[in-house]
């Protein structure tokens, strides 16, 4: 015989006994149980939805790690043609140029005050100043003076083709008596530290020479091992210049030294 559908086999016979209370309870219970049972998951579904829904709309996000960078940055402080610094927050131009708040280009020296044969001017780099051996003197820190802050200052390095001789300079220009001041500060520094006990080895610092050239001037030498250095520093009036000589010759740091006071006097017309 066929079999019977799912249907035919359960649907109730016209001559089966109507079930008692006690038939009845079992599937009562499973009913129960079923009905709970898609309450329990429709609740859960309704509130995964009413989470999505809500994390759709409005659901705060947590602020980046790394924050965006601000769509405006400072801009650097302004530097005139001349070498000056513009303060920070300063409006409008600069005041009117003056030999006491900046550095004329025609007060560095040319090429041709370098030495014979042919220079070219590259990029300064390092600080080669006698301030920097300095500040590895204890003696010197130990005098709690603090040097004048410069208000302007240009700085280059001339190299010969031929051979790569070198000229380096630092012109910088001081309020009025600051000038003064910051030589004779050196001056009293370099005798404090003519013998500096550096974990790199001894320094030695020595003043060859004296008011050479300009207004006032010292001539540095400073040894470390085989390393030789002459640094000239001349002041014209409120203006410094530094200067060393490499290779480093005593006559020729003089000699450059002189041209650079009379570049400052030219330029400045204080002298």
């Amino acid at each position: 015989m066929a079999e019977d559908s799912f249907g035919e086999r359960y649907r109730p016979s016209d001559d089966a006994p109507a079930p008692t209370a006690e038939d009845r309870r079992p599937g009562l219970r499973r009913t129960t149980h079923q009905r709970l049972a898609l309450a329990l998951a429709a609740f859960v579904i309704i509130g995964l939805l009413v989470m999505v829904a809500v994390a759709c709309t409005g659901r705060p996000t947590a602020a980046p790690l790394i924050p965006s960078p601000s769509p405006t940055m400072p801009a650097p402080p302004a530097t005139t043609a001349a070498g000056t610094v513009r303060p920070s927050g300063a409006a409008g131009p600069p005041a009117s140029p003056t030999a006491e708040t900046v550095v004329p280009a025609a007060a560095m020296l040319r090429p041709g005050d370098a030495g014979t044969g042919t220079w070219r001017e590259v990029e300064l780099m390092g600080d080669w100043s006698v301030g920097f051996t300095l500040s590895l003197c204890p003696a010197a820190r130990a005098t709690g003076r603090v040097s004048p802050v410069p208000m302007g200052f240009r700085d280059q390095k001339l190299v010969r083709t031929a051979d790569n001789a070198e000229v380096l300079q630092s012109v910088a220009a001081y309020a009025a008596g600051d000038a003064e001041r910051e030589l004779a500060h050196l001056r009293a520094a370099v005798v404090a530290c003519a013998l500096i006990d550096h974990a790199d080895g001894v320094i030695t610092m020595t003043i060859r020479a004296e008011r050479f050239a300009g207004d006032d001037s010292l001539l540095v030498e400073t040894r470390s091992g085989s390393y030789r250095s002459l640094n000239a520093l001349v002041r014209e009036s409120n203006l410094t210049s530094e200067t060393v000589v490499l290779p480093a010759d005593e006559a020729n740091a003089r000699l450059v030294a002189q041209r650079a006071a009379a570049r400052m006097c030219a330029a400045t017309g204080t002298c």
